[in-house]
């Protein structure tokens, strides 16, 4: 961990050593770990299982994740009180994007990284689901390596059984230098990124096995409300 990083504090630090704890209690894996950059920033962009998703994506980076998340966790005391602790971006207001988008830009910019959920909410299908655009914007202006990840079973790492919890990681994804954020190229890129999570998502899966379409037991929802 670089000490330049603003970002990293106690909390930071005891929050991983928890989540590694946690993975090896719950049999966690993780794939790909020489894939991620030795050094930030980067954006690292996956799908989303769970709100505990965070907790065992954080052990795979040397460094400060900036992790994003909506407005509505600021009325959760928990999920709001983590957040904050963790430098995490809570959006102000759903609607505000080129604000955030703004800020997350910012956030890179000072050498953090950004962890993002493209497809905007969780999904526990295995198909990854169209990408919005915030993440191509930043992967354009920012310049910075796109790490693509993918999980699994995250909504099951609570709840006992043999559940086969991973993390995959791929490799970045380097854009061509001179591409500008028009439409067209946001729209290239996204799926460019879906893609790339879409395939490690299938890696996450054995032959013979297929995802668990209906939703988790701890979930009220697919969708983040």
């Amino acid at each position: 961990m670089s000490k330049k990083d603003p970002y990293i504090n106690l909390y930071y630090r005891v929050v991983r050593q928890i989540a590694r704890f946690v993975k090896f209690i719950r049999g966690g894996k993780t794939y790909g770990l020489e894939n991620v950059p030795k050094e930030g920033p980067v954006l690292i962009i996956s799908n989303h299982n769970a709100a505990v998703d965070p907790l065992l994506t954080i052990p795979a980076f040397p460094y400060h994740v900036t992790y994003i998340g909506k407005a509505g966790l600021r009325d959760n005391a928990i999920f709001n009180w983590f957040s904050r602790n963790m430098n995490a971006i809570l959006l102000e207001d759903d609607k505000q994007e080129l604000a955030a988008l703004r800020g997350m830009l910012n956030r890179l910019k000072e050498g953090d990284s950004i962890f993002l959920y493209p497809e905007g909410h969780r999904y526990n299908t295995g198909k990854v689901e169209p990408f919005q655009n915030g993440a191509a914007f930043l992967a354009i202006r920012a310049g910075v390596p796109i790490v693509p990840l993918a999980v699994r079973d995250m909504h099951y790492l609570f709840i006992p059984g043999k559940h086969k919890i991973q993390v995959r990681i791929g490799k970045p994804i380097i854009l061509e230098e001179g591409l500008r954020p028009t439409k067209e190229n946001m729209d290239m890129v996204s799926e460019q990124l879906r893609a790339a999570v879409q395939e490690l998502v299938d890696q996450c899966y054995g032959e013979g096995e297929s995802p668990r379409i209906e939703a988790a037991p701890s979930e009220t929802s697919q969708i983040d409300k």
